[in-house]
């Protein structure tokens, strides 16, 4: 539908809703016109009238784009196509959608039902380029919200800098994009002018309009949307010099002061236990057999590590060992039962392998049809930190020994060491009876 076809459909909309003002006059009216006095007196749309299905769109914002020596400049207005709400869609206010970059405080916006006037409280700096974003999310009156961001840059000076800086956030210990980032910059010794961008839904962001010299990059997951870090949100920070022109990648995490410690300890069998940390550990500071230490409490004897692994390595590796001994065990499986299992897990391989042809070439036809635009969300490029080892013991444990399971200088992501111990007692699986279905 074109703009005058969309036009003429909220003209539509527009014409049968209630103007209040005319409730006085409604009440004038004669008794013999009651049933139309009560339609008056009934806000909304009638049965049948038009469905609004647009999202507002903006059709006018002052100052214009690219405007320069805006020296005298009180608010910035945008002017949209019909009213909108002041209560938009996924977020608690219109306070929380709309960003000023650069910010060195609070920001009031003031709504007039089809528009917006934004401006900083502080007023704005002389000789400084801004950038105000609307992010997705502004609705009208009904449910039709905005599903892309209304930027306008412009200046109190002669210029406006070109220079900007693009990446992605993520958060990594989730392994996914930083959803709900703020990405702040700041320039020298002033820190309270910062340029503020947003994480979109892609995980990208953009700070535009900034000035020479080095920045101070800080992004975190603002998860109660009050612009400030707190102390158990996610973040992190870096350098950016004059001449560094490469996409950024941030990774998001929390920054504690106490290095991880033991936190649970379970049996995986009777050689190996499973250990699981109170926080995440650095990657580049890994533990090995020499950090651990297992030990009979009773006797204070030692039980050697003979291998130290991540969690999920170890348990592809305990998946990969499984299947090659009942690979061996079917294969010198001579008994008529034997050869039939055989047969049926080569039917089911050779079944499995024919759907999953067929699956992808039934997925390549699908996209060579669809002609919808597609969505590219940043692929996260750094492993998740571990929190779960596997100790892999050089002998068996034997069944209700109280042992205790001692780590040194487990290091967090902060780079905070600490050592820990626990007690723990392996206690074998009760004795399965393979003979009881067989007997009477």
């Amino acid at each position: 539908m074109d703009r005058s076809q969309r036009t003429t459909a909220r003209e539509g909309a527009l014409a049968v809703r209630v103007n209040h003002r005319s409730l006085a006059g409604c009440a004038l009216a004669s008794v013999a016109l009651w049933g139309f006095v009560a339609g008056c007196a009934s806000p909304g749309m009638p049965p049948g009238g038009p469905t609004d299905k647009f999202a507002p769109e903006l059709v006018k914002v002052s100052p214009d784009s690219d405007a320069l020596n805006l020296a005298k400049l009180r608010e910035v207005v945008f002017t949209f196509d019909e009213v909108v709400s002041e209560r938009p869609k996924g977020a608690a206010s219109l306070d929380a959608l709309i960003t000023i970059s650069p910010s060195d405080g609070l920001i009031n916006v003031d709504w007039r039902r089809e528009s917006i006037a934004v401006r900083p409280r502080k007023g704005w700096r002389p000789n400084t380029a801004y950038t105000v974003t609307i992010a997705p999310g502004l609705s009208d009156l009904g449910t039709n919200a905005t599903t892309e961001p209304i930027e306008i840059r412009f200046s109190t000076g002669p210029t406006i800098p070109a220079r900007a800086i693009q990446g992605v956030a993520f958060d990594w210990v989730a392994q996914k994009i930083a959803v709900g980032g703020r990405i702040e910059a700041t320039a020298g010794k002033d820190t309270t002018l910062r340029w503020v961008a947003r994480v979109d839904s892609t995980g990208a962001f953009k700070l535009s309009s900034l000035p020479d010299g080095p920045l101070r990059l800080r992004a975190f997951i603002d998860a109660n949307n009050n612009r400030t870090l707190d102390r158990t949100e996610k973040w992190d920070t870096a350098t950016v010099s004059p001449a560094d022109t490469a996409r950024r990648e941030i990774y998001l995490f929390e920054h504690d002061s106490l290095g991880p410690g033991i936190s649970e300890i379970t049996r995986t069998d009777s050689s190996a236990i499973r250990i699981k940390f109170t926080r995440p550990l650095l990657p580049a500071a890994v533990l090995d057999s020499n950090n651990f230490r297992v030990m009979r409490i009773k006797d204070s004897s030692l039980i050697a590590v003979r291998n130290v692994l991540g969690a999920g390595a170890f348990d592809t590796l305990l998946q990969a060992r499984k299947k090659f001994t009942a690979d061996s065990v079917a294969k010198y499986d001579t008994t008529a039962a034997g050869k039939r299992a055989r047969l049926r897990a080569d039917s089911v391989s050779l079944a499995q392998r024919e759907d999953s042809v067929k699956r992808a070439q039934n997925a390549e036809i699908a996209k060579a049809r669809d002609t919808t635009r597609k969505i590219t969300t940043a692929k996260i490029t750094r492993a998740a930190p571990l929190s779960e080892l596997v100790l892999e013991l050089r002998e068996p444990l034997l069944g209700n020994v109280p042992l205790q399971i001692s780590v040194k200088d487990a290091v967090g992501l902060t780079g905070a060491k600490r050592s820990s111990s626990r007690q723990f007692t392996y206690r074998p699986p009760a004795p399965v009876d393979t003979l009881a279905k067989k007997r009477p």
